[in-house]
Formats: structure tokens, sequence, C-alpha cells
């Protein structure tokens, strides 16, 4: 299981957003990876990627399994501040982590993965950005692993159709 659970306080209105911790068991290396679950951005549980953040911790990351609002909660954009909370908050307590600011990723899967492309891709200094988490530096991170990413969202399904796609 993770080494402990944070509770993430949103305020503004919105619920708390749990984040499960799992630490390096040795040699940790400063770094730490958000970890964001799949589900069509309407379904999943943060606990979908303990697996990966298990290993994570083995190899001596810092491993969050963030928590996010599905759609079915909260409208577009919650889920993108949500990240963007978590971000903050790792940097806020990254000496407390044992992580060097410099050395914050997102990984994500699916629903997940686009999550963390937006957060990356609107960096620091958007509209987007908040104060929840704790940190005033911003949601900044180093690099994002986004596995099966919605990177193209279009309401015209003809205008992501390959030519020579079957039919």
């Amino acid at each position: 299981m993770n080494d402990w659970t944070a509770e993430l306080v949103a305020g503004e209105g919105r619920r708390n957003i749990a984040l499960d911790v799992f630490r390096p068991i040795e040699d940790p290396n400063g770094a730490a990876v958000i970890l964001l679950h799949g589900g069509g951005w309407a379904r999943g549980h943060r606990s979908a990627t303990y697996g990966y953040a298990r290993a994570l911790a083995a190899a001596g990351f810092v491993a969050i399994a963030a928590e996010y609002r599905l759609v079915g909660e909260a409208a577009f954009p919650a889920q993108v501040d949500d990240v963007r909370d978590a971000v903050r908050w790792v940097l806020h307590n990254a000496a407390e982590l044992g992580v060097d600011p410099e050395k914050i990723a997102l990984q994500g899967y699916s629903a997940g993965g686009h999550l963390a492309l937006m957060v990356a891709g609107t960096q620091p200094g958007s509209s987007h950005e908040g104060k929840v988490g704790g940190s005033s530096e911003g949601s900044g991170v180093a690099a994002v692993v986004a596995f099966f990413a919605a990177a193209r969202l279009d309401s015209d399904p003809a205008a992501i159709e390959l030519p020579r796609s079957p039919r």
C-alpha cells in the first residue's frame, strides 16, 4: 500500500482531493512522478495507478497517485485544475518529500495522459493557474509521459479519419 494519503484542501466551494504518496524504498533520486488514471474523464480511480506507483518507488522515485474530479461531478476544465493543484502541492511539500522541484513529472494513461498534456501545454501564468495546493510558484512540470492520450479532440470524426482506414 501507499506510505500515506494527503488531503489537498481545495476550498473555493470544491471538495478536497486525495493524493496517495509512495516513497522510494531505497536510493531516492529526488524526482517525483504524479500518476493520473484513465477512464474517459468519467470513471476510474487513482488506485488504478498503484502498481506503477510501487514500481516507481522501487526505482527511487516519489510516486503520487492523484485523484481528480470526474466529468459527472465537475465540468471541464475542473480536471485540469485538480491536476495543477496536485503539482502545486508537490512543489509546496518538495522538501518534506525529498523532491527536487525541478524534477517533477506527470504520467497519465488515456484521459490521465490528456490531462497531463493539458497541464504541461498551458504552463504557469495561463488563465487556468490557480492557488490551491500551497505553492505560489505555479504548476510547471519538467516532463510528461502520456500513454494512449487523447491528443486531438475533434467534433467531426471525418476530420480525423485516415484516408486508408478500414470501413
